[in-house]
């Protein structure tokens, strides 16, 4: 880390360097805004859109100045949207694509829970997945108040957070992450 510089900021968000994996600033910033009660709560969060003058303008104060303060954000949608938007329009592999993609997602496809968590301990991306995946279980576990099931999760969801891959791979990909987080993740901080 450095400063915090322009430069530093509008580089690449998700770029990692080789002695320590650090989740990126925001989300960690949007996911402790999201897994308070209230958010949790929120009918149709991440498939509700939020308000995108607000996201494009959290967007730019991140680059701008490596940090964004969602304390006056009233629209839990909106931070929804913010997070969506930041994997999305980065385009980063969480997977690494090439064969672990295709081991993961065709072991996905045989139900292979080990093959899928042997994949995902080579990921470097790993914590950030799993911080993403432990928030929208989360959601899903106030399904009764915000009524989103996994299913809609997935295709809320899905694409946005593996940009890289059919839109119905992505969601089954995201489905079945969410279904086995337990076990995917059991030995992750």
């Amino acid at each position: 880390g450095g400063r915090g510089g322009r430069e530093e900021a509008t580089a690449g968000i998700l770029e990692v360097t080789k002695e320590e994996y650090v989740i990126p600033l925001l989300v960690r910033r949007c996911v402790s805004f999201l897994e308070r009660e209230a958010a949790l709560r929120e009918e149709g969060l991440f498939r509700i859109p939020g308000d995108v003058t607000t996201i494009r303008r959290l967007r730019a104060d991140f680059v701008q100045y490596g940090d964004v303060d969602l304390s006056d954000i009233l629209d839990s949608h909106t931070v929804a949207g913010l997070l969506k938007s930041f994997f999305r329009d980065q385009k980063v592999s969480l997977i690494p694509r090439g064969a672990a993609l295709g081991t993961a997602v065709q072991a996905v496809k045989s139900n292979d829970v080990a093959t899928v968590k042997s994949v995902l301990d080579t990921c470097e991306h790993k914590p950030t997945l799993h911080l993403i995946t432990s928030l929208l279980v989360k959601v899903l576990d106030n399904g009764q108040h915000n009524r989103m099931t996994s299913i809609s999760m997935a295709t809320s969801f899905g694409p946005s957070l593996f940009p890289y891959l059919p839109a119905s791979t992505a969601n089954t990909l995201l489905r079945y992450l969410l279904e086995h987080c337990s076990q995917l993740f059991e030995d992750t901080n």
